[in-house]
């Protein structure tokens, strides 16, 4: 993952979606042991009310509905309140020791918890009292909104020695409602009471929390991607128009500085450092350019008057003796001394932003055909295939310096030609605002290596490195600066044969097309 933007959204997201994930996890959790504390929590306290054993039937058959009626308003869910007894005692009148249908929640035959210790007779001679309880308290004193039988007052209906039970509570799957229940069990003296709830409304209001966390979990995880994204761009783009303003930066604008107004304390900073680094390359720059073009310039007098005595001393040399010889060959190393310093202060020049340009409308292919000639007085067994038909690609361009690129590049192409028989293509056009001139030839093995370095002054590859081709390696970087001053460019172009070479010059055409 390059991008430091990417990056940025990627781990707060991962560790924000993280963050999301266990709170959610916990939460619903949380939630889910809330839900069945709050159940507990009911079932505890009606059962701890004071209630008589399940032989008062009339009690039982007046407040049972309505307490279970009751606690299924206040949780939404189906419930079950039966109580039952030990089957030893024999009272008289036949009263039932049980109430309640235990077997439609817990099915036949299944294990309840049993019942410890034995009733209190003494509630037989009590269940007139409870037929006709005294007037407006009838189960001690009535609390709102709780159950009928929810009452924890001192003068209810049981004997002052009637402890708080014992409640226990269980949970337990019904073969008949085919769900889970919560059940509460109270043991008193001689009976106890079971209030079971049935779970699956509970579970389900747990189940849809869940769902709504985790359709709202990709959500919120959207959402806040947008909003990293959005600041994370505002935060780097400082540094994007850095960057921008530093691609713009070349050897013809390094005297451009970056405005910091504004910018950000730490950006500032950054700023400030790359201005100075701009400064510092400015002045190196300028003193090397400087000395190049103070070079150059002050070897061409010199050079100038060398090659004019070497030339008289050449004419006034014996024919065909040794001396005219030597100094044949020393008139050459002038005349390559005197090219290489016209080049080199061309070169510093164009460095510096100060190439000369005498800008006009030029017919590309009448040029190219006037430098096809000029090259082939030298190479007349050159083989050239070119469709050049005037008039049709016209260029707002030096004439001097594009006829220049285009020598030079033919040059080469005759030069490193192999084999020698060998054909060079040349083709122009358009596309789109700019012209083009294509040559290609078959040469020797090229690296990707040397490719990369052809540009480079001074520089000439192994397989150029022989006596047949002599050159200064600085043929290709002037013809680049040539197009680059004209607003053009100078590529060569990736055949996918190491022993084909393409080149590709491109230039404005003519405004008036």
């Amino acid at each position: 993952m390059k991008s430091f933007r990417a990056r940025i959204i990627f781990w707060t997201l991962s560790i924000s979606g993280l963050v999301l994930f266990v709170f959610a996890a916990v939460s619903s959790l949380a939630f889910e042991r809330l839900r069945r504390g709050e159940v507990d929590e009911m079932l505890r306290t009606a059962l701890r009310s004071r209630v008589p054993p399940p032989q008062q039937i009339r009690f039982w058959e007046r407040h049972g509905e309505a307490s279970q009626r009751e606690l299924e308003r206040r949780l939404g869910s189906q419930s079950a309140l039966f109580v039952y007894a030990n089957a030893e005692p024999d009272y008289a009148g036949g009263e039932r020791l049980n109430w309640g249908d235990s077997e439609a929640i817990f099915g036949e035959g299944a294990r309840l918890p049993e019942v410890e210790g034995e009733m209190d007779p003494d509630w037989r001679t009590r269940e007139d009292a409870l037929r006709s309880p005294p007037p407006g308290r009838p189960f001690g004193p009535r609390v709102r909104g709780s159950f009928p039988f929810w009452n924890r007052g001192q003068d209810g209906p049981g004997p002052d020695s009637l402890r708080t039970p014992e409640v226990e509570i269980f949970d337990f799957e019904s073969e008949f409602t085919d769900s889970s229940w919560r059940v509460a069990c109270a043991r008193y003296p001689g009976y106890n009471i079971v209030l079971g709830v049935d779970l699956a409304p509970v579970l389900k209001n747990v189940r849809q929390a869940r769902r709504s966390l985790l359709i709202g979990l990709p959500i919120a995880l959207g959402v806040m991607g947008l909003g990293i994204w959005f600041f994370a761009t505002r935060a780097i783009e400082p540094i994007r128009r850095l960057s921008m303003a530093a691609s713009r930066v070349s050897a013809r604008s390094l005297d451009a500085r970056l405005d910091k107004a504004g910018a950000d304390r730490e950006f500032a900073e950054l700023i400030e450092v790359f201005n100075s680094m701009l400064e510092r390359l400015q002045k190196s720059f300028s003193q090397a350019t400087r000395f190049s073009a103070d070079a150059a310039h002050e070897l061409k007098t010199p050079l100038t008057v060398l090659q004019g005595q070497i030339e008289t001393a050449l004419q006034e040399a014996p024919l065909g003796s040794e001396q005219q010889k030597l100094l044949a060959n020393l008139g050459e190393e002038a005349h390559r001394l005197k090219s290489i310093t016209r080049k080199l202060l061309m070169l510093s020049q164009a460095d510096a932003g100060r190439l000369p340009l005498r800008l006009e409308e030029v017919d590309l292919a009448l040029l190219a055909q006037e430098a096809l000639e000029h090259v082939s007085e030298t190479a007349s067994d050159a083989n050239f295939r070119a469709d050049l038909e005037s008039g049709e690609v016209r260029l707002e361009c030096d004439r001097s310096l594009t006829f220049q690129i285009l020598v030079n590049l033919l040059s080469n192409a005759i030069k490193y030609r192999e084999p020698i028989a060998s054909e060079i293509s040349i083709r122009l056009g358009i596309d789109g605002a700019m012209a083009f001139f294509q040559i290609e030839n078959e040469s020797a093995e090229v690296t990707p290596e040397e490719r990369g370095k052809l540009f480079h002054r001074f520089t000439r590859g192994d397989f150029s490195r022989n006596r047949r081709n002599e050159g200064t390696g600085l043929g290709l970087s002037l013809a680049l600066e040539f197009a680059r001053a004209q607003g053009g460019d100078l590529q060569l172009v990736d055949t996918g044969d190491a022993c084909r070479m393409r080149f590709r010059l491109t230039l404005p055409v003519s405004r008036s097309r």
